[in-house]
């Protein structure tokens, strides 16, 4: 059902959605809420969040070679626009994802 908050369309027409397989490597783990709803959303390659993030759940390395964000979700007591229901993976580089085909469904 997240994946259905994603998809635009029109009121009963056909939606499409891709199923990919995903290398994630060495996820960076991210708990808690984000300072400013605008915060990471620019951001274009895995870097040290702390400074956009009221908390950290682990010390950000350079030698953890971190390839991906796991944002673990807060089921409910997220902060309104800075923080996330459901567990999310966020990856930057297209070498990660590979589309494996596409589901269309009517919702």
């Amino acid at each position: 059902q997240k994946s259905h908050q994603y998809v635009r369309g029109a009121r009963g027409s056909v939606h499409s959605m891709l199923v990919c397989r995903v290398c994630l490597g060495n996820p960076y783990l991210i708990e808690g809420n984000l300072l400013s709803g605008s915060a990471m959303h620019d951001l274009c390659a895995c870097q040290d969040p702390s400074e956009y993030l009221e908390s950290l759940a682990e010390d950000w390395g350079v030698a953890n070679g971190h390839d991906s964000y796991y944002v673990k979700g807060q089921s409910g007591s997220q902060k309104l626009g800075l923080g996330v229901q459901n567990s999310e993976y966020i990856v930057f580089q297209p070498f990660q994802i590979l589309p494996l085909y596409r589901v269309d469904y009517q919702p």
